[in-house]
């Protein structure tokens, strides 16, 4: 299955949608509120997709596997959030990098993945590449906040693994719905949710909505090349090229051209990385 040109179109999706949700999140809401009403948003604008080759298992085993991943995913966002609270930001972001070994690893010793040293030439370039495209000099100490970070990143790898399992019997239409919708209700009856929802929805209407489109074409495409290839290579290729465009996305429209050298060796890699990979 080719598949570069869809996980292309997935990353370019979800970095236009991360862009939008920088310039989101200086409006003053609690992440849990940004959380929850993006996560619900995404599911109204999935609905057309339930009717899409519908399917949704009959097994018990497998709806405890979505709550469980609804759970975990919205575990690792929260870590996230009170990571950077005392933690610089370069830093989490170059240990959530990490989240790629742990789902390659995972992918190859869980799921029984195959692998070949390419494959395994290609995971490496694509993490250093992920570091390299983000690193700053800090003097900040280690705190807590690099524990949730590694946190952050396993619960997230661990939610990717679950997605798979699931994808054997669900369709991956049907499940982006469920997948937005629980996660969303999750988080939807936190006191800063409640209190915080109105202002929001009215005066960021078109913005979330622009958001959760962009996030429900990037995630169906995902799911649906998940469920046909091996997760320990297609997430890699998928948060490389996520990253790598944000990136340049951030160049091109926000002006950030600080450490160009650095960008450019990072894309390089994640590249070479990728074209190994597939």
């Amino acid at each position: 299955m080719n598949v570069f040109i869809p996980l292309l179109i997935a990353s370019f999706s979800i970095s236009i949608s991360q862009l939008l949700n920088k310039t989101l999140s200086k409006k003053g809401h609690s992440p849990t509120t940004y959380t929850s009403i993006t996560m619900l948003s995404n599911a109204l604008i999935a609905i057309p997709l339930l009717f899409i080759q519908p399917h949704f298992s009959q097994s018990i085993f497998i709806w405890v596997l979505i709550i469980a991943s609804a759970t975990i995913y919205g575990l690792s966002s929260v870590l996230t959030f009170k990571a950077f609270k005392t933690t610089d930001v370069s830093i989490v972001s170059i240990i959530q990098r990490l989240s790629i070994a742990f789902i390659s690893f995972m992918g190859i010793t869980l799921l029984k993945e195959s692998y070949t040293p390419k494959t395994i030439l290609g995971i490496v370039l694509i993490v250093a590449s992920s570091i390299i495209l983000v690193y700053k000099k800090t003097k900040k100490k280690i705190d807590t906040g690099i524990l949730m970070s590694l946190g952050s990143a396993f619960f997230g790898a661990i939610a990717s693994i679950l997605d798979k399992k699931i994808l054997f019997d669900f369709s991956p239409y049907s499940y982006v719905f469920v997948n937005n919708a629980l996660i969303g209700i999750l988080f939807l009856f936190n006191k800063n949710t409640i209190k915080e929802t109105p202002h929001l929805i009215k005066n960021h209407t078109m913005r979330m909505l622009g958001t959760s489109i962009l996030n429900v074409l990037s995630f169906v495409v995902l799911l649906v090349v998940l469920k046909n290839t091996d997760v320990s290579q297609t997430m890699p290729v998928y948060k490389g090229l996520t990253l790598i465009i944000t990136v340049l996305l951030g160049v091109l429209f926000l002006g950030e051209k600080s450490q160009m050298k650095q960008k450019i060796l990072g894309t390089i890699l994640g590249m070479i990385g990728i074209f190994l990979m597939y």
